[in-house]
């Protein structure tokens, strides 16, 4: 879930959508409790941005730092079958669901060895995570792949602009230089909280 930045338009294009035909009058409400509310539209991308008021520059996981290479095909096919299953899960497919869940635990268990003799940040790589009572504040740690730093004009105060990758969803995040602990650069890790913006491309 991200606060939506054009809501007008995606209105506009769900009103068109029944002007159209291609929604039911009835089905396009502006009650929260209407399935509308949760009905996803097809074919558009979302951009996603974010804001912080508190975050610290971790360094990268050994594994990152030591070997920054692209994903090979086995692994860009891992993943792959990985999504398929959790697509065949949703759908309620009980050979998928046996087959995340054997994973699932495979994975606490080696987690669990881990744990008891490294720190949880050098376990995991990224993490997106809802935080706290709204539903758009994510609690993430995402690798940093670029950096900028401009100055409010108003203000006259520092920014970093960082694109981040967490579970692999890219966005940028934008903080003040005061509220950031630590020296941003590509290939460190940035943590804390943000609230998760996000325009649909109409």
């Amino acid at each position: 879930m991200f606060y939506l930045q054009n809501a007008l338009d995606y209105l506009r294009y769900r009103q068109g959508r029944v002007e159209s035909g291609k929604e039911k009058p009835d089905y396009f409400m502006l009650d929260r409790k209407n399935p509308a509310e949760k009905d996803a539209i097809s074919g558009k991308e979302v951009i996603l941005s974010a804001l912080s008021v508190g975050g610290m520059i971790i360094l990268p996981t050994a594994s990152r730092s030591t070997s920054r290479r692209p994903v090979s095909g086995r692994e860009a096919a891992k993943d792959a079958a990985r999504r398929n299953l959790l697509a065949a899960a949703k759908n309620g497919d009980q050979d998928a669901i046996e087959s995340l869940t054997i994973d699932d635990l495979d994975t606490y268990t080696a987690i669990s060895r881990r744990i008891m003799n490294e720190d949880v940040l050098s376990i995991v790589d990224t993490s997106f995570m809802p935080c706290g009572v709204e539903c758009d504040q994510y609690s993430v740690i995402g690798e940093i792949l670029e950096v900028d730093n401009q100055t409010n004009v108003i203000t006259d105060e520092k920014i970093w602009i960082l694109k981040l990758i967490c579970n692999d969803i890219v966005f940028d995040m934008a903080i003040n230089e005061a509220d950031l602990v630590g020296e941003p650069a590509v290939g460190r890790r940035f943590k804390g909280v943000v609230w998760l913006q996000g325009e649909v491309l109409i």
